[in-house]
């Protein structure tokens, strides 16, 4: 649920930003991973999915947007940030990275498209800009995350060493 009305984009968008900046910088460099986990604990509390078909009425504009750009949101840092992680972690090109990856490259663009184009699908002229400049960023970042998995990698593997090593050890400790 957004701390601010679905009308305060802005707002909610950096709300969400500090969260996950004060994860990335506070909770993991403490433990590997535990920020994710947490993360993905919180989602359904933090970021409640809607229907496609639920949107608000923006004052400022005075068109129908998707409620979905919340949500959306949330999924594109959570997989990006599993993805960077985990990759960072082992330097494998791994199932689970490419599964996010490819969560992460569909949610930017759903986040782009719920945010940024109204539900009739009609860009006031004054938005031109801003929904240009963003598609060139999230296109951007898709490409660039793409190329440093391609071009940094290992090697090749199932899961991602974070993922083995934390299964291994549960079930050492646990059977």
């Amino acid at each position: 649920m957004p701390i601010f009305s679905f009308s305060q984009k802005w707002k909610n968008i950096l709300i969400l930003t500090l969260f996950f900046l004060v994860g990335i910088f506070l909770i993991e460099p403490m433990q590997t991973g535990c920020f994710l986990l947490i993360a993905i604990l919180l989602s359904r509390f933090i970021a409640k999915e809607y229907k496609s078909t639920d949107t608000y009425l923006d004052e400022q504009s005075l068109c129908e947007f998707s409620k979905v750009y919340y949500y959306a949101y949330y999924r594109m840092v959570l997989s990006g940030l599993y993805v960077i992680i985990m990759f960072r972690n082992g330097e494998l090109l791994t199932l689970d990275i490419t599964f996010f990856l490819i969560w992460f490259v569909g949610s930017s663009f759903l986040w782009f498209t719920a945010f940024f184009i109204p539900s009739d699908g009609v860009i006031e002229s004054k938005f031109n800009i801003f929904a240009f400049m963003f598609i060139l960023v999230v296109g951007i970042s898709n490409l660039s995350i793409i190329a440093w998995l391609l071009t940094m990698n290992d090697g090749f593997a199932w899961f991602s060493p974070l993922i083995v090593e934390s299964s291994k050890t549960f079930l050492e400790n646990f059977t």
